[in-house]
């Protein structure tokens, strides 16, 4: 999948990076097959892993409840890697150290006052 989902990325950012297609769909495409492993452990072993810890004997409340957690932590966890796949294809001049460092310096300003500074 993560072939034609960098194609298609790349195809809706034309207008930012004015590489040659052929070129810009590589761009971000590490964080992207990672994001797609991530998915791919949640709908096959996360999902029967969590379905088996729902406490309902009903296997319908069993399925769609370990499906759901495995969904939540699934989209949490490929959230970061998105972003990243997503910066680098938009900006490919800047490193992804370079990326990953605008995302936790951004993040700053959504932090509440009451949380202290590390």
């Amino acid at each position: 999948m993560t072939p034609v989902s960098s194609v298609l990325e790349a195809c809706n950012a034309g207008h930012s990076n004015p590489e040659p297609l052929a070129l810009r769909w590589m761009r971000g495409v590490v964080p992207r097959a990672g994001r797609e492993v991530i998915f791919g452990i949640g709908l096959n072993q996360l999902s029967e892993f969590c379905e088996e810890r729902v406490p309902s004997q009903e296997p319908m409340q069993r399925a769609f409840f370990g499906s759901l957690t495995a969904g939540i932590i699934c989209g949490y966890l490929s959230h970061v890697p998105h972003n990243l796949s997503t910066l680098k294809l938009l900006n490919p001049e800047k490193t992804y150290v370079e990326h990953t460092a605008s995302l936790v310096r951004n993040s700053y300003r959504r932090v509440p006052s009451t949380v202290p500074k590390p």
